[in-house]
């Protein structure tokens, strides 16, 4: 019919804005940008779920986290775009439609670590399996020094990637679930 789930937008690149999507990718830190916005809509009667990245910062907070991209939009929340707290993507939305218990779907990716920072503030994928950002210094845990990709079955978003030429983490597949009464 007339029902189409956008998909995510990307990370920014150097010196741009990032696209707009289903949720906004997030920011580029390396150069402070702008992140994308959602762009999704729905028809009469139905809601739209998305939102914006978090914006990336290019210069040290306090203490010094370097240069720190923006967390991607989430379905449920936008993507953190702060130097001073680690850049987190968005969360999902959370239904019991498939399994009966609640499942979040739909996170935004992780935010990339920088310069003179420490791995737990590379952002961590949002609820509804959004992959973990990359740091420079590698990271804690919940990621690596590249970015993860996002879970499948999900749609959630995969993380910045802080090493040079080298992709970032997928998003993860999307999934339909369909609810009628019998």
């Amino acid at each position: 019919g007339s029902f189409v789930a956008l998909g995510g937008g990307a990370g920014s690149g150097n010196y741009t804005t990032a696209p707009n999507g289903g949720s906004g990718g997030g920011g580029n830190g390396g150069h402070a940008s702008d992140a994308g916005d959602s762009t999704q809509t729905a028809p009469a009667g139905f809601t739209a779920y998305g939102n914006a990245g978090g914006d990336g910062y290019g210069s040290g907070g306090s203490p010094n986290r370097g240069y720190v991209g923006g967390g991607g939009g989430g379905a449920g929340s936008v993507g953190v775009g702060s130097n001073t707290v680690r850049p987190d993507g968005g969360i999902g939305i959370e239904n019991d439609f498939r399994t009966g218990s609640n499942v979040y779907y739909a996170g935004g990716g992780g935010g990339q670590g920088g310069n003179n920072t420490n791995g737990e503030w590379s952002g961590q994928g949002g609820a509804g399996g959004g992959g973990g950002g990359g740091s420079e210094n590698g990271c804690v845990g919940y990621c690596a020094s590249q970015g993860k990709d996002g879970e499948a079955n999900t749609g959630g978003g995969g993380g910045a990637n802080y090493i040079a030429n080298t992709p970032p983490g997928s998003g993860g597949s999307g999934i339909v679930v369909v609810r009628y009464a019998y």
